[in-house]
Protein backbone atom coordinates (compact mmCIF):
# COMPACT_ATOMS: atom_id res chain seq x y z
CA UNK A 1 0.00 0.00 0.00
CA UNK A 2 1.63 3.47 -1.22
CA UNK A 3 1.05 6.79 1.07
CA UNK A 4 1.08 9.89 -0.71
CA UNK A 5 3.56 12.10 0.48
CA UNK A 6 0.86 14.65 1.96
CA UNK A 7 -0.58 11.63 3.99
CA UNK A 8 3.18 10.58 5.52
CA UNK A 9 3.94 14.11 6.53
CA UNK A 10 0.39 14.47 8.28
CA UNK A 11 0.95 11.16 9.99
CA UNK A 12 4.52 11.99 10.59
CA UNK A 13 3.27 15.66 12.11
CA UNK A 14 1.07 13.36 14.42
CA UNK A 15 3.72 11.26 15.60
CA UNK A 16 5.53 14.10 17.24
CA UNK A 17 3.00 15.54 18.35
CA UNK A 18 1.53 12.78 20.29
CA UNK A 19 5.40 12.85 21.43
CA UNK A 20 5.34 16.15 22.48
CA UNK A 21 2.33 15.07 24.34
CA UNK A 22 3.64 12.21 26.08
CA UNK A 23 6.84 13.34 27.50
CA UNK A 24 5.24 16.66 29.06
CA UNK A 25 5.62 15.56 33.17
CA UNK A 26 2.62 15.78 34.53
CA UNK A 27 2.40 18.25 37.17
CA UNK A 28 2.44 17.28 41.09
CA UNK A 29 -1.05 17.88 42.64
CA UNK A 30 0.45 17.34 46.45
CA UNK A 31 -1.57 20.33 48.51
CA UNK A 32 -1.12 19.33 52.11
CA UNK A 33 -1.91 22.18 55.25
CA UNK A 34 1.04 20.05 57.46
CA UNK A 35 4.93 21.18 56.55
CA UNK A 36 6.75 19.76 54.16
CA UNK A 37 10.36 19.89 53.24
CA UNK A 38 11.41 22.87 51.47
CA UNK A 39 11.84 21.57 48.33
CA UNK A 40 8.20 20.45 48.32
CA UNK A 41 6.45 23.12 49.61
CA UNK A 42 8.24 25.66 46.83
CA UNK A 43 6.64 22.90 44.19
CA UNK A 44 3.34 22.81 45.81
CA UNK A 45 3.02 26.92 45.56
CA UNK A 46 4.36 27.05 42.42
CA UNK A 47 1.86 24.36 41.12
CA UNK A 48 -0.90 25.91 42.76
CA UNK A 49 -0.45 29.15 41.21
CA UNK A 50 0.73 28.11 37.63
CA UNK A 51 -2.29 25.03 37.65
CA UNK A 52 -4.97 27.76 38.26
CA UNK A 53 -3.26 29.89 35.96
CA UNK A 54 -3.10 26.90 33.29
CA UNK A 55 -7.20 26.34 33.84
CA UNK A 56 -7.77 29.93 32.83
CA UNK A 57 -5.20 30.31 30.08
CA UNK A 58 -4.86 27.24 28.53
CA UNK A 59 -2.77 26.31 25.58
CA UNK A 60 -1.88 30.74 25.74
CA UNK A 61 1.95 31.56 25.44
CA UNK A 62 2.30 33.69 28.98
CA UNK A 63 4.90 35.85 30.67
CA UNK A 64 4.94 35.91 34.21
CA UNK A 65 7.35 38.26 36.05
CA UNK A 66 8.43 37.16 39.51
CA UNK A 67 9.38 39.96 42.19
CA UNK A 68 11.77 38.53 45.05
CA UNK A 69 10.46 36.79 48.02
CA UNK A 70 10.84 39.11 51.03
CA UNK A 71 10.83 37.85 54.70
CA UNK A 72 7.55 39.32 56.52
CA UNK A 73 9.11 40.69 59.68
CA UNK A 74 12.04 42.72 58.71
CA UNK A 75 11.45 43.19 54.75
CA UNK A 76 15.06 41.59 53.43
CA UNK A 77 15.10 39.56 50.60
CA UNK A 78 17.12 36.53 51.89
CA UNK A 79 19.53 33.71 50.30
CA UNK A 80 16.59 31.48 50.54
CA UNK A 81 14.46 33.61 48.31
CA UNK A 82 16.82 33.05 45.47
CA UNK A 83 16.43 29.68 45.73
CA UNK A 84 12.62 30.01 45.64
CA UNK A 85 13.18 31.90 42.70
CA UNK A 86 15.37 29.09 40.89
CA UNK A 87 13.14 26.53 42.41
CA UNK A 88 9.72 27.78 40.42
CA UNK A 89 11.36 29.33 37.42
CA UNK A 90 12.73 25.52 36.94
CA UNK A 91 9.27 24.12 37.50
CA UNK A 92 7.93 26.59 35.04
CA UNK A 93 10.08 25.57 32.13
CA UNK A 94 9.26 21.84 33.39
CA UNK A 95 5.90 21.61 33.70
CA UNK A 96 4.82 24.81 32.22
CA UNK A 97 7.11 25.57 28.70
CA UNK A 98 4.43 27.78 27.50
CA UNK A 99 5.37 30.21 30.30
CA UNK A 100 8.22 32.61 30.80
CA UNK A 101 8.63 33.13 34.55
CA UNK A 102 11.87 35.55 34.87
CA UNK A 103 12.93 37.81 37.56
CA UNK A 104 11.04 41.34 37.59
CA UNK A 105 13.22 44.21 35.41
CA UNK A 106 11.66 47.41 33.94
CA UNK A 107 11.81 45.66 30.18
CA UNK A 108 10.15 42.31 31.08
CA UNK A 109 7.29 43.83 33.12
CA UNK A 110 6.19 45.86 29.99
CA UNK A 111 5.68 42.28 28.10
CA UNK A 112 4.06 40.39 30.96
CA UNK A 113 0.86 39.64 31.74
CA UNK A 114 0.97 38.52 34.88
CA UNK A 115 3.24 38.92 38.37
CA UNK A 116 4.19 36.42 41.06
CA UNK A 117 5.32 37.75 44.78
CA UNK A 118 5.23 36.19 47.99
CA UNK A 119 6.50 36.06 51.40
CA UNK A 120 8.55 33.81 53.78
CA UNK A 121 7.64 34.40 57.39
CA UNK A 122 8.52 32.15 60.58
CA UNK A 123 4.76 31.53 62.34
CA UNK A 124 2.75 29.70 65.24
CA UNK A 125 1.57 26.32 63.43
CA UNK A 126 -1.31 24.86 65.50
CA UNK A 127 -0.25 21.20 66.26
CA UNK A 128 -2.98 18.95 65.08
CA UNK A 129 -3.28 16.45 68.01
CA UNK A 130 -2.44 19.19 70.68
CA UNK A 131 -3.55 22.71 71.85
CA UNK A 132 0.21 23.79 71.54
CA UNK A 133 1.95 25.61 68.85
CA UNK A 134 5.16 25.49 67.23
CA UNK A 135 7.25 27.93 64.96
CA UNK A 136 7.28 26.82 61.36
CA UNK A 137 7.97 28.77 57.97
CA UNK A 138 5.47 29.29 55.55
CA UNK A 139 5.43 29.93 52.31
CA UNK A 140 2.81 32.49 50.59
CA UNK A 141 2.63 33.98 47.50
CA UNK A 142 0.24 35.47 45.07
CA UNK A 143 -0.38 35.74 41.24
CA UNK A 144 -1.60 39.05 40.07
CA UNK A 145 -3.01 39.81 37.02
CA UNK A 146 -0.88 42.94 35.26
CA UNK A 147 -4.25 44.53 33.37
CA UNK A 148 -6.68 44.15 36.22
CA UNK A 149 -5.01 44.43 39.23
CA UNK A 150 -6.64 41.51 40.23
CA UNK A 151 -5.24 38.24 42.44
CA UNK A 152 -6.09 34.97 40.70
CA UNK A 153 -4.30 31.99 42.13
CA UNK A 154 -3.04 32.52 45.74
CA UNK A 155 -0.99 29.74 47.13
CA UNK A 156 0.26 28.80 50.68
CA UNK A 157 2.43 25.87 52.32
CA UNK A 158 4.15 25.12 55.77
CA UNK A 159 7.86 24.07 55.30
CA UNK A 160 9.31 21.66 57.61
CA UNK A 161 12.68 22.57 58.00
CA UNK A 162 14.27 24.58 60.50
CA UNK A 163 17.92 25.24 58.72
CA UNK A 164 16.66 27.67 56.10
CA UNK A 165 19.50 29.73 54.87
CA UNK A 166 18.28 33.53 56.68
CA UNK A 167 21.03 34.91 55.46
CA UNK A 168 20.50 38.39 53.68
CA UNK A 169 21.23 39.29 50.25
CA UNK A 170 24.24 41.41 49.71
CA UNK A 171 22.74 44.70 49.87
CA UNK A 172 20.39 43.91 52.60
CA UNK A 173 23.50 42.12 54.62
CA UNK A 174 24.93 46.03 55.24
CA UNK A 175 21.96 47.92 55.73
CA UNK A 176 21.90 49.94 58.46
CA UNK A 177 17.91 49.74 59.23
CA UNK A 178 15.28 47.11 59.18
CA UNK A 179 13.09 49.22 56.41
CA UNK A 180 9.42 47.60 56.35
CA UNK A 181 7.77 50.60 55.07
CA UNK A 182 5.09 51.09 53.73
CA UNK A 183 5.87 49.65 50.25
CA UNK A 184 7.29 46.61 51.78
CA UNK A 185 4.07 46.26 53.84
CA UNK A 186 1.73 46.58 50.80
CA UNK A 187 4.26 43.76 48.96
CA UNK A 188 3.54 41.55 51.88
CA UNK A 189 -0.11 41.81 51.80
CA UNK A 190 -0.69 41.41 48.38
CA UNK A 191 1.42 38.06 49.01
CA UNK A 192 -1.47 37.31 51.50
CA UNK A 193 -4.45 38.42 49.16
CA UNK A 194 -6.88 35.42 47.97
CA UNK A 195 -8.03 35.11 44.53
CA UNK A 196 -10.49 37.57 43.35
CA UNK A 197 -9.20 40.41 45.69
CA UNK A 198 -7.60 43.67 44.50
CA UNK A 199 -3.57 43.57 44.77
CA UNK A 200 -2.83 46.45 47.66
CA UNK A 201 -3.01 49.69 45.71
CA UNK A 202 0.58 50.51 46.76
CA UNK A 203 1.79 47.69 45.38
CA UNK A 204 0.13 47.57 41.97
CA UNK A 205 0.36 51.27 41.10
CA UNK A 206 4.49 51.29 41.47
CA UNK A 207 5.23 48.01 40.09
CA UNK A 208 7.47 49.82 37.33
CA UNK A 209 9.77 51.49 39.73
CA UNK A 210 9.74 48.38 41.58
CA UNK A 211 11.26 46.49 38.73
CA UNK A 212 14.09 49.36 38.36
CA UNK A 213 14.89 49.01 42.14
CA UNK A 214 14.84 45.01 41.79
CA UNK A 215 17.27 45.08 38.37
CA UNK A 216 19.05 47.79 40.42
CA UNK A 217 19.43 45.22 43.70
CA UNK A 218 20.51 42.35 40.94
CA UNK A 219 23.21 44.49 39.62
CA UNK A 220 24.40 45.13 43.08
CA UNK A 221 24.58 41.36 44.01
CA UNK A 222 26.70 40.62 40.31
CA UNK A 223 28.93 43.44 41.87
CA UNK A 224 27.78 45.61 39.24
CA UNK A 225 27.84 48.81 41.47
CA UNK A 226 28.46 51.46 38.55
CA UNK A 227 25.10 50.24 36.99
CA UNK A 228 23.49 49.15 40.54
CA UNK A 229 24.12 53.06 41.50
CA UNK A 230 23.23 54.70 37.96
CA UNK A 231 19.57 52.68 38.64
CA UNK A 232 19.34 53.62 42.14
CA UNK A 233 19.53 57.60 41.06
CA UNK A 234 17.04 56.66 38.22
CA UNK A 235 14.43 55.52 41.23
CA UNK A 236 15.75 58.83 43.38
CA UNK A 237 14.10 60.81 40.47
CA UNK A 238 10.86 59.46 40.75
CA UNK A 239 7.82 59.94 42.83
CA UNK A 240 7.00 56.80 43.57
CA UNK A 241 10.76 55.66 44.50
CA UNK A 242 10.67 57.79 47.82
CA UNK A 243 11.48 54.87 49.51
CA UNK A 244 13.83 52.76 51.99
CA UNK A 245 15.40 50.67 49.61
CA UNK A 246 15.72 53.17 47.48
CA UNK A 247 18.47 55.11 49.77
CA UNK A 248 19.54 52.16 51.28
CA UNK A 249 21.32 51.40 47.08
CA UNK A 250 21.86 55.01 46.95
CA UNK A 251 24.13 54.39 49.87
CA UNK A 252 25.58 51.75 49.63
CA UNK A 253 26.57 52.10 46.16
CA UNK A 254 28.43 55.32 46.93
CA UNK A 255 30.28 53.49 49.15
CA UNK A 256 31.09 51.58 46.56
CA UNK A 257 32.24 53.86 43.70
CA UNK A 258 32.76 56.74 45.21
CA UNK A 259 34.37 56.21 48.41
CA UNK A 260 35.89 59.27 49.19
CA UNK A 261 32.41 61.48 48.87
CA UNK A 262 31.65 61.33 52.15
CA UNK A 263 29.33 63.79 51.45
CA UNK A 264 26.98 62.24 49.43
CA UNK A 265 26.89 59.29 51.76
CA UNK A 266 25.44 60.80 54.50
CA UNK A 267 23.33 62.52 52.08
CA UNK A 268 21.86 59.12 50.96
CA UNK A 269 21.99 57.86 54.84
CA UNK A 270 20.59 61.02 56.03
CA UNK A 271 17.14 60.42 53.05
CA UNK A 272 17.35 56.78 54.83
CA UNK A 273 16.51 57.98 57.94
CA UNK A 274 14.35 60.49 57.23
CA UNK A 275 12.06 57.98 55.99
CA UNK A 276 12.22 55.76 58.31
CA UNK A 277 11.05 58.14 60.64
CA UNK A 278 8.16 59.55 58.18
CA UNK A 279 7.01 55.56 58.20
CA UNK A 280 7.50 54.60 61.59
CA UNK A 281 8.49 57.78 63.64
CA UNK A 282 11.35 55.29 64.77
CA UNK A 283 14.63 54.16 63.21
CA UNK A 284 15.40 50.20 63.67
CA UNK A 285 19.16 49.81 63.97
CA UNK A 286 21.18 47.07 62.73
CA UNK A 287 23.39 46.77 65.57
CA UNK A 288 24.96 43.17 66.62
CA UNK A 289 25.97 42.91 69.99
CA UNK A 290 28.36 40.39 71.19
CA UNK A 291 26.88 37.19 73.26
CA UNK A 292 25.63 38.09 76.50
CA UNK A 293 27.92 41.48 76.13
CA UNK A 294 26.95 45.32 75.61
CA UNK A 295 29.69 45.33 73.62
CA UNK A 296 28.96 45.62 69.35
CA UNK A 297 29.91 41.77 67.83
CA UNK A 298 33.97 41.29 67.76
CA UNK A 299 34.74 42.57 63.83
CA UNK A 300 36.70 45.76 63.61
CA UNK A 301 34.97 45.98 59.95
CA UNK A 302 31.77 46.17 60.97
CA UNK A 303 32.49 48.10 64.34
CA UNK A 304 33.89 50.91 62.32
CA UNK A 305 30.89 51.11 60.30
CA UNK A 306 28.74 51.31 62.97
CA UNK A 307 31.02 54.39 64.32
CA UNK A 308 30.08 55.89 61.17
CA UNK A 309 26.34 55.23 61.75
CA UNK A 310 26.45 56.22 64.58
CA UNK A 311 28.34 59.75 63.81
CA UNK A 312 25.91 60.06 61.04
CA UNK A 313 22.91 59.24 63.61
CA UNK A 314 23.74 61.47 66.24
CA UNK A 315 24.17 64.64 63.81
CA UNK A 316 20.84 63.69 61.96
CA UNK A 317 18.86 63.52 65.74
CA UNK A 318 20.57 66.92 66.92
CA UNK A 319 20.12 69.01 63.42
CA UNK A 320 16.18 68.20 63.64
CA UNK A 321 15.96 68.76 67.29
CA UNK A 322 14.41 64.97 68.08
CA UNK A 323 14.07 64.22 71.36
CA UNK A 324 14.23 59.98 71.89
CA UNK A 325 14.31 56.76 73.35
CA UNK A 326 16.86 54.10 72.53
CA UNK A 327 14.85 51.17 73.26
CA UNK A 328 16.62 47.82 73.76
CA UNK A 329 15.33 44.45 72.38
CA UNK A 330 16.73 41.04 72.80
CA UNK A 331 16.41 37.39 71.82
CA UNK A 332 14.20 35.02 73.38
CA UNK A 333 17.05 32.96 75.16
CA UNK A 334 17.13 32.71 78.43
CA UNK A 335 14.98 34.06 81.34
CA UNK A 336 13.33 37.43 81.49
CA UNK A 337 14.69 39.29 84.02
CA UNK A 338 18.03 38.80 82.77
CA UNK A 339 17.31 39.36 79.36
CA UNK A 340 15.28 43.17 80.71
CA UNK A 341 18.16 44.56 81.72
CA UNK A 342 20.62 43.34 79.31
CA UNK A 343 18.23 45.25 76.82
CA UNK A 344 18.57 48.44 78.85
CA UNK A 345 22.29 47.98 79.57
CA UNK A 346 22.89 47.90 75.40
CA UNK A 347 20.09 50.46 74.63
CA UNK A 348 22.24 52.94 77.25
CA UNK A 349 25.13 51.67 75.64
CA UNK A 350 24.16 52.92 72.40
CA UNK A 351 22.84 55.99 73.69
CA UNK A 352 25.83 57.16 75.49
CA UNK A 353 27.89 56.61 71.91
CA UNK A 354 25.31 58.75 70.21
CA UNK A 355 26.39 61.65 72.90
CA UNK A 356 29.99 60.87 72.32
CA UNK A 357 30.40 63.88 69.73
CA UNK A 358 27.03 65.57 70.75
CA UNK A 359 26.85 65.57 73.96
CA UNK A 360 23.88 67.73 74.36
CA UNK A 361 21.80 64.38 72.67
CA UNK A 362 22.51 62.67 76.32
CA UNK A 363 19.41 65.65 77.76
CA UNK A 364 17.40 64.63 74.90
CA UNK A 365 17.56 60.86 75.18
CA UNK A 366 16.84 58.45 77.82
CA UNK A 367 17.11 54.28 77.57
CA UNK A 368 14.78 52.27 77.66
CA UNK A 369 14.48 47.94 77.51
CA UNK A 370 11.62 45.59 76.27
CA UNK A 371 13.88 41.74 76.59
CA UNK A 372 12.35 39.59 74.74
CA UNK A 373 8.86 40.94 75.16
CA UNK A 374 8.62 42.68 71.74
CA UNK A 375 10.45 39.74 69.74
CA UNK A 376 9.13 40.03 66.25
CA UNK A 377 10.79 36.51 65.61
CA UNK A 378 10.66 34.77 68.93
CA UNK A 379 12.42 31.47 67.64
CA UNK A 380 15.38 32.12 70.19
CA UNK A 381 18.20 30.43 68.10
CA UNK A 382 20.25 33.91 67.86
CA UNK A 383 21.26 33.48 64.64
CA UNK A 384 20.32 35.30 61.07
CA UNK A 385 17.22 33.99 61.63
CA UNK A 386 16.23 35.84 64.91
CA UNK A 387 18.67 38.91 64.63
CA UNK A 388 15.40 41.88 63.98
CA UNK A 389 14.86 40.05 67.92
CA UNK A 390 18.11 41.68 69.19
CA UNK A 391 17.76 45.11 67.71
CA UNK A 392 18.10 48.53 69.07
CA UNK A 393 15.24 51.07 67.99
CA UNK A 394 15.43 54.68 68.72
CA UNK A 395 12.11 55.77 69.01
CA UNK A 396 10.99 59.70 68.53
CA UNK A 397 8.80 60.93 70.87
CA UNK A 398 7.10 64.35 72.01
CA UNK A 399 9.97 66.92 73.87
CA UNK A 400 6.73 68.58 75.84
CA UNK A 401 6.38 65.04 77.32
CA UNK A 402 9.46 63.89 78.02
CA UNK A 403 11.86 64.24 80.70
CA UNK A 404 15.59 62.66 81.07
CA UNK A 405 18.26 62.94 83.42
CA UNK A 406 21.65 63.88 81.95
Amino acid sequence: MQVSSMTYIRLLSLCFFLAGCQTLPKPPQQVVDYPISFEAAVTAVTHQLLGTLAKQQAGNQLIIVLDPFVDANSGDVLEISRSIEEDMIAEGKKYYPSYILDRLTPALLRRAQYVLNGTINLRDYQLSTESATDKYYQLSASLVDLKTGVVIAHAMSWIADADLNYVRTPLYRNSPTFFKDKRVQSQIETAETHEGKSADDEYYSSLDTNALLVEAETAYENTNYTKAHYLFQKAAARSDGQVMKTYLGLYETTRKTEKENVANQEAAFTKLLALSIQETNSLNIRFLFEVNSIEFINNNSIRQQYAEWLRMISRFLQKNSYCFQVVGHSSKTGKADYNLKLSVERAEHVRQLLAVELPSLATQSKAIGKGFSENLVGSGTDDAQDAIDRRVELSIVNCQDFKVTP
